[in-house]
């Protein structure tokens, strides 16, 4: 069923198209009535405070000050668009959900030619904050939390900082008055039962972006200096990571005569490394003597 957005969208198209419409005509031409295309008319007057020019009875002309092609996409935007929605539902289209847009409107997809299985996602039980924690962010206000995850604790005179979808889970990231890693924190919103906005204001440490901007996974730490680990994958995996990353900064440094893969990490934490060589054993060696040792000794206790 068409919204009144889409209504009105349609409108505008033949305004975009022909410059002036009828109001007789235009209301045969859309299936609409009369009295509904004047309604229109009224709308996009009062929206844009504007006033059509009647060059005729019932009939107007756009007037000089509506510049439509601001309010209308082009084709070549809609393409984006469509693009953009691809992105989303090979990711996790469920998050489609969250901007509230039907992307069967956008895209005409046949369902026969995709199907998606998600991964399980987290769904916003605790959503009521979710306002607050944005205008905190937006206006860089400091905060008041409580957080309750096996333990209860507080955390006072806190910065948040941006929203992070990772791992299929919701997390406020913040910069806390604790000693550790300079204080950051990622923090599931769902966990959060109060969050208590002060006067105070902040400012966003450079630190920050380029933690964003280096981020790879949830144990990425804030402060951590990055430094290079090299790994082998068996050739019976080998194709795997040809084809996909298994974190952002894998890079293949040498195809071994056994068809083996010499690959290299660039990460400021040992857990991103531990993780993803545990998921691979026994097709990956990890050739930095300290991190295997501590995959051999979880190895070890699994087995035992």
């Amino acid at each position: 069923m068409a919204t009144k957005t889409d209504k009105v969208i349609e409108f505008l198209r033949h305004l975009q198209i022909n410059g002036t419409f009828c109001t007789k005509e235009l209301a045969q031409k859309l299936g609409r009535s009369e009295r509904m295309i004047q309604k229109y008319k009224r709308y996009i007057e009062e929206r844009f405070g504007i006033e059509f020019k009647q060059i005729e009875r019932g009939c107007y002309a756009v007037p000089n000050q509506l510049q439509l092609e601001k309010l209308l996409p082009d084709k070549r935007l809609y393409e984006e668009y469509e693009k953009f929605i691809d992105i989303l539902q090979f990711t996790n289209s469920r998050f489609i959900e969250l901007l509230d847009i039907d992307p069967e409107k956008l895209v005409d997809r046949n369902n026969q030619i995709y199907f998606f299985m998600e991964s399980p996602f987290e769904e916003f039980y605790k959503s009521n904050f979710l306002p607050r924690i944005k205008k905190a962010i937006e206006h860089r206000k400091v905060v008041h939390i409580t957080y309750e995850h096996a333990h209860k604790y507080r955390y006072e005179n806190a910065k948040p900082l941006r929203i992070v979808f990772a791992e299929n889970n919701w997390y406020l990231a913040i910069l806390s008055q604790e000693s550790y890693d300079g204080g950051f924190r990622l923090l599931r919103i769902n966990f959060i039962t109060s969050f208590e906005e002060t006067s105070k204001r902040f400012r966003t440490p450079k630190a920050v972006n380029r933690y964003f901007e280096n981020f790879q996974s949830l144990f990425t730490n804030y402060e951590s200096d990055f430094f290079e680990v090299d790994v082998i994958v068996s050739k019976e995996v080998a194709h795997h990571f040809q084809v996909k990353k298994f974190l952002p900064s894998q890079k293949i440094v040498e195809r071994l005569d056994d068809g083996s893969l010499k690959i290299r990490y660039r990460v400021n934490n040992e857990d991103e490394i531990l993780l993803l060589a545990k998921r691979w054993l026994p097709d990956m060696k990890v050739l930095d003597l300290s991190i295997d040792a501590q995959l051999k000794e979880l190895a070890r206790r699994y087995l035992s």
